[in-house]
């Protein structure tokens, strides 16, 4: 009885951890080309066309870019310059083996 109640009691602690964690916000792709132009923005990792942003802040975003085409491109056909690029680390996440 004690071993059922103890379960239950580490499941909910852990559920009441897990749940507090916060969501990353989305944010535009206009939105992402300003803050980057800002030195806000220190890391982009493409998965796919979704993009996973890392703030100088610490705050994670997420942000969506356009289909067939490259997010170098469209950062720069939004203003950003190769020197604002340059600071800014982008990688390119592994297929997830889903369709392998």
């Amino acid at each position: 009885m004690y071993l059922v109640l103890a379960g239950l009691i580490i499941f909910f602690v852990y559920n009441q951890m897990t749940s507090r964690q916060e969501e990353a916000e989305t944010i535009s792709l206009q939105e992402l080309a300003s803050q980057t132009k800002d030195g806000k923005i220190t890391k982009i990792t493409i998965e796919g066309d979704t993009l996973l942003v890392e703030k100088t802040t610490g705050d994670k975003a997420v942000s969506y870019k356009e289909e067939d085409t490259t997010l170098i491109s469209s950062l720069t056909n939004l203003g950003v310059t190769t020197r604002q690029l340059s600071a800014v680390e982008v990688g390119v996440a592994p297929p997830s083996g889903l369709y392998n």
